[in-house]
């Protein structure tokens, strides 16, 4: 598998080979660069909008890395972040971030506007602790990782609390520090399930279908996951944390292909963070370790059973 290695600090790839994994960024506090990024999302335009977290802002790039906006800085007022984890696009193109040391849900305007805000700490309806993973289906309502609470939140477009779903535990519906949702077409919610090594599939309702993985190595087992994505197809992207590597899964939960990256260990997918898929099945992934995100064209895919 090929990595790019050009110099350009904001975008570095190599446009003649189609399985080419891109790198965007590097350390710092200028565009384009970033300070341990989490959550990334895409746009139907292709634009990719990063939760810049220790920055305490997002960034806004275009298709091909190119840092178009900045919103935000460290703070407690509206429109402030104090260690933004999560992004999310509703079909309008409203932007929802989960500031999570501030304990809220803040939407912004596609063009970085202040729309409303919700949450408090705490455990009831409506309350968070550190929320993390945030993701908006159709009909515009909002699922969010509580992490500390131990749970998904459903919340409406406008932010009323509509159910809460999950404990601390090991069964399916319970989780060990959950980090990120993803949800498909027809309305399947998916959780990482982080400490518990594993992928849990709910119902629209929030109950539980399926799990998927265990801790380990091999195709279809996990080691602390982070992310997760769902394509059009309705396939299964896991950020692999701890095995360093992106796993494909079939929206049955079959292990289909994984990618990782090779070279010296600065060129390297270390993670944690979030991760988004594209019309054309491009990943974006959050390498917060290295400050800079991952774009891996589908052809980069290995697939399992090679």
């Amino acid at each position: 598998m090929n990595v790019s290695t050009s110099h350009d600090p904001n975008a570095r790839q190599d446009s003649a080979s189609v399985d080419t994994a891109t790198l965007w960024g590097e350390q710092g506090s200028g565009p384009g660069q970033y300070l341990f990024p989490q959550g990334v999302a895409v746009d139907p335009g292709g634009n990719v909008y990063v939760a810049d977290t220790e920055n305490h802002r997002i960034q806004k790039l275009s298709p091909t890395g190119e840092p178009l906006a900045q919103w935000g800085e460290r703070g407690t007022e509206p429109g402030q972040f104090d260690s933004p984890r999560g992004v999310a696009l509703d079909t309008e193109g409203s932007v929802f971030v989960t500031d999570s040391e501030n304990h809220r849900i803040q939407k912004l305007s596609p063009t970085g506007e202040l729309l409303d805000q919700w949450g408090i700490w705490g455990a009831g309806p409506g309350e968070f602790k550190w929320p993390a993973g945030i993701s908006c289906d159709a009909q515009g309502n909002l699922y969010v990782v509580d992490v500390i609470n131990q749970r998904i939140e459903k919340l409406s477009a406008v932010g009323e609390s509509l159910a809460i779903w999950g404990e601390q535990g090991q069964k399916p519906g319970q989780y060990e520090f959950p980090q990120d949702v993803a949800v498909d077409c027809a309305g399947h919610i998916y959780v990482v399930d982080g400490d518990n090594h594993r992928v849990q599939k709910l119902s629209r309702e929030g109950e539980p279908l399926a799990t998927w993985g265990r801790e380990g190595s091999e195709a279809g087992q996990f080691e602390f996951p982070q992310g997760v994505a769902v394509d059009s197809e309705g396939n299964v992207y896991v950020v692999d944390g701890d095995n360093h590597r992106l796993q494909k899964l079939s929206p049955d939960g079959k292990p289909l292909a994984e990618w990782d990256s090779d070279g010296s260990e600065s060129e390297r997918f270390v993670g944690p963070g979030g991760i988004a898929v594209d019309a054309q099945g491009s990943v974006f992934a959050a390498d917060g370790h290295h400050h800079r995100v991952w774009r891996i064209p589908p052809a980069a895919f290995r697939p399992c059973d090679s």
